[in-house]
């Protein structure tokens, strides 16, 4: 079980205009990063920049929707899988992001328990849950939501965690974020930056 645990933050740099640049902090060097983990880099640097995000989206937002993009892209799901987006209403939405590395059909619900959520789900998978769930809010919900024997993907502790019992009990298994720059990466840059634009903003040069 790749358990979300306590990573190292990304973090804004001073705004040029209305974007800043948010910085990833991985050494590289560290036993974590050297193992792939870089999200959960022991010796942070002083940060090598990732992306530019507009300054409406605070970093700990764009943060968190980065890293649960990260954890569905590590925990490796077949490229047919139902998935479910568990996040907030309104503000930047998941979806998005996942449809850069999922090519399946990806859902989007604030509550999983919504009966509209469960029908589409019910003729989507023959169990009557997603394959997989992301969820921004709370991992409880998202275990409830997901098949048995299916992945729980959270971008780290700050969401409600489930426990052992209830990952056991459905046979769940559970993934945290592991390389926001391999994300980046393999999307491209502007295809991360155009998640939080408005459309036809382009894209500012890294420095």
């Amino acid at each position: 079980m790749d358990e979300p645990v306590a990573s190292h933050q990304l973090t804004p740099k001073p705004r040029v205009g209305d974007h800043y640049l948010l910085l990833d902090h991985a050494c590289g060097r560290c036993p974590s990063c050297e193992e792939g983990w870089t999200v959960w880099c022991e010796q942070p640097t002083a940060g090598q920049p990732l992306c530019w995000v507009p300054a409406e989206h605070s970093s700990s937002e764009v943060s968190s929707l980065l890293k649960a993009v990260s954890a569905f892209l590590s925990a490796r799901v077949e490229s047919k899988a139902v998935v479910l987006a568990i996040a907030p209403e309104g503000g930047v939405t998941i979806l998005d992001g996942l449809t850069l590395v999922h090519s399946g059909p990806v859902l989007l619900a604030s509550d999983p328990r919504d009966p509209s959520v469960k029908s589409r789900l019910a003729g989507l998978n023959e169990a009557g849950r997603a394959d997989a769930v992301v969820s921004l809010l709370s991992g409880r919900d998202a275990v409830r939501a997901v098949k048995r024997g299916g992945t729980v993907c959270l971008p780290d502790t700050a969401v409600e965690m489930p426990t052992v019992t209830e990952l056991a009990q459905r046979e769940v298994r559970l993934v945290g974020p592991r390389d926001l720059a391999e994300l980046v990466k393999k999307v491209g840059r502007q295809s991360v930056e155009q998640l939080f634009e408005r459309k036809g903003a382009s894209s500012l040069p890294l420095r």
